[in-house]
């Protein structure tokens, strides 16, 4: 199992480093200025994408948008 990062400082404080090393789970940072190394960045676009296209078609309330996360995963 492996924590992968932007370099976001949050993930990076010696706290979160501290638990990873206690729990064994490696950690990977991509490098600044190379979105590239983010392959998930695409798929998070699509769902949010998608997400909004829901919500905005079937004009839910904010607070769903959970919900409508959910679903576009599962779709």
């Amino acid at each position: 199992m492996t924590l992968i990062s932007n370099r976001a400082q949050v993930e990076i404080s010696n706290k979160v480093l501290e638990i990873l090393r206690a729990l064994v789970i490696g950690d990977w940072q991509s490098e600044p200025l190379y979105q590239h190394q983010n392959f998930a960045q695409h798929h998070w676009q699509t769902i949010k994408c998608i997400t909004n296209t829901v919500m905005d078609i079937t004009d839910s309330p904010p607070y769903t948008w959970l919900l409508a996360i959910m679903y576009a995963c599962f779709v």
